[in-house]
């Protein structure tokens, strides 16, 4: 699997009223176990990346801790760029080239400028806890990046096993979605894990384009399977009526998918939004890792000078 060659994997160091902590959250972990593996796969490059909000860049790191009793009293910037050493440092021994950046500014916005000043492949990155209703709540940050990062994003769910023994590819038929099948058979290959792909037919709407039956979405979705020549993935296609966010969402949750793999798209004149709501109510509800894959010739909104485009962020 020669796909990604420089990941950015967002690390997550705050907790509670600290702004920098040693001890690893899970789903910080999780990201950075993905990208470990994905890098020993692809023989890629790695760079942990922390955004700090602006105000901690002149808070000291007695003062973030509400003044309780610290013998050091190091800047916030510089103790989180030693928690992140220790995580490369640990990264190199496995024989993975690693760097590290701590950057001050608006998370989601900062790591997408440095995807764009670094032309990073792959960002990676966790999300901290459940929300209250179906499954995991991405949050502001991790919805962002889905918008408008370009390249795709891996979100991941802390606690999962270190292997993923199943996958679903989320199928629409486009060319952005057999980029998705591509991509998850990939993956489904190198973990030995069942692949699922899902085809959903709305009930009001005709399939894509000419392909306007099950069986037909069924035969062109396994002639796409065939011409990957991943013969030792177990496959299981389904393709149902339904409103595709439920249809999805019932999938996962029945089926137990440990990863989600989909492509977005973006509007005519709109770069970085996603068409249509499916996206949309999926991608926060999931109760699994999701795998966001953009189309060729996707175009973020984020421009490195973001002075002169203050309001479109704001």
């Amino acid at each position: 699997m020669q796909r990604f060659k420089k990941i950015l994997v967002g690390v997550d160091l705050a907790e509670g009223d600290r702004f920098v902590t040693e001890q690893l959250a899970p789903s910080t972990q999780q990201a950075i176990d993905r990208a470990r593996w994905l890098a020993k796969q692809n023989s890629a490059e790695l760079c942990f990346t922390y955004v700090l909000p602006p105000r901690a860049e002149q808070l000291s790191y007695d003062r973030q801790i509400l003044m309780a009793e610290y013998d050091d009293y190091k800047s916030v910037g510089e103790h989180a760029q030693e928690v992140l050493d220790e995580i490369v440092n640990a990264t190199s021994k496995l024989g993975i080239s690693a760097v590290s950046k701590v950057i001050f500014g608006r998370c989601w916005l900062e790591i997408i400028r440095e995807v764009v000043r670094g032309s990073y492949d792959l960002v990676i990155a966790g999300i901290r806890k459940k929300g209250p209703f179906r499954g995991m709540f991405i949050g502001h940050t991790g919805t962002k990046l889905l918008r408008k990062c370009p390249c795709p994003v891996w979100i991941t769910k802390p606690e999962t096993a270190d292997v993923v023994s199943s996958i679903l590819v989320a199928h629409d038929l486009s060319e952005v979605g057999k980029d998705a099948l591509t991509l998850g058979a990939s993956l489904a290959n190198h973990w030995g894990a069942t692949l699922h792909v899902l085809h959903v037919i709305e009930l009001s709407v005709q399939a894509w384009a000419d392909i306007s039956t099950a069986d037909d979405a069924t035969r062109h979705i396994e002639t796409q399977l065939s011409e990957l020549n991943q013969e030792n993935v177990v496959t299981k296609v389904s393709v149902i009526s339904d409103s595709p966010e439920d249809a999805i969402l019932d999938y996962v949750e029945s089926r137990e998918i440990e990863l989600v793999v989909m492509g977005t798209f973006a509007r005519a004149g709109l770069p970085g939004m996603l068409v249509g709501n499916t996206a949309e109510k999926v991608m926060p509800l999931l109760p699994c890792s999701l795998l966001a894959v953009k189309p060729v010739g996707f175009k973020s909104p984020v421009l490195l000078n973001y002075d002169e485009y203050n309001n479109e962020f704001a």
